[in-house]
């Protein structure tokens, strides 16, 4: 039924007009007549992103579709969530191996730079005093220039180390192990080597130094395999284990670490 709005009279639902007033009634839906106490509910826009889902307590939650897989590769630290466990961040020893070398980059360079520039001035005088010097002086000088080249590349492998550890690439411990080896090589072809063959014109506390210097040499290219290897702050700072992969030498044989229960 339709209702007047004018005087309240109850009309058919086909009429359009009131049969007591005259007065014109307000369209309807032909097909449905819908109950006056009913409300329609409001309509609202479509939402962009759909609501966050609430999860009980302790029930892990799906990963957000912007969550960054960066995120997953370190350990968070405990009890403060979102932020980054310390030993993602350069420190500890590996800092102090880093600042070392740095510094040691200036040091042979210098060394380097003037001992080839020494040697090459002594050898143009070679013919004009090899008749006061011993019959393999001019050999050792030779092996000495050798030495002093291969001391150039300690630089060139200690910088790319310093860089790669800075971008945390996966092969750094491979061009530090490189630099190490290249100054075993610098330590025989300077010292040791040239101060054997000259024992007669050198001090007995020189040989012995040059060869602690070379024996020095290769317990650090272990010492410093043994320790990149098994620094849990290491491992956490690169991420994963693939620099031992790529090592000269490394200690591969390490159990997984347990990122739940980091000191």
């Amino acid at each position: 039924m339709k209702e007047c709005t004018s005087c309240g009279s109850q009309n058919n639902i086909d009429s359009e007009f009131c049969t007591n007033c005259g007065s014109q009634l307000a369209a309807t839906d032909n097909n449905t007549e819908k109950n006056p106490t009913e409300q329609t509910p409001p309509q609202y826009p479509q939402q962009a992103y759909p609501p966050q889902q609430a999860y009980p307590p302790g029930q892990p939650q799906p990963p957000s579709p912007y969550h960054s897989q960066e995120q997953d590769r370190y350990p968070q630290e405990q009890g403060i969530p979102g932020q980054e466990h310390k030993y993602r961040k350069l420190g500890g020893w590996l800092m102090v191996v880093v600042i070392a070398n740095c510094i040691g980059v200036f040091y042979d360079a210098f060394i380097s730079i003037t001992g080839i520039i020494d040697t090459v001035e002594l050898l143009d005088q070679m013919p004009i005093i090899r008749y006061l010097l011993p019959e393999n002086f001019e050999t050792a000088m030779y092996i000495t220039l050798v030495g002093e080249v291969v001391g150039l590349l300690t630089i060139v492998f200690t910088v790319l180390f310093l860089v790669q550890v800075f971008q945390k690439k996966s092969t750094f411990l491979r061009f530090h192990q490189l630099g190490v080896i290249a100054g075993i090589f610098y330590s025989l072809c300077v010292g040791v080597i040239p101060n054997l063959m000259l024992s007669e014109l050198v001090e007995s506390g020189n040989i012995a130094q040059s060869i602690g210097t070379f024996v020095g040499s290769i317990i650090g290219f272990f010492v410093f395999a043994l320790y990149m290897s098994k620094s849990i702050r290491v491992r956490v700072y690169m991420g994963s284990d693939e620099y031992m992969e790529k090592a000269i030498f490394a200690f591969k044989d390490q159990p997984p670490i347990d990122y739940n229960n980091l000191p």
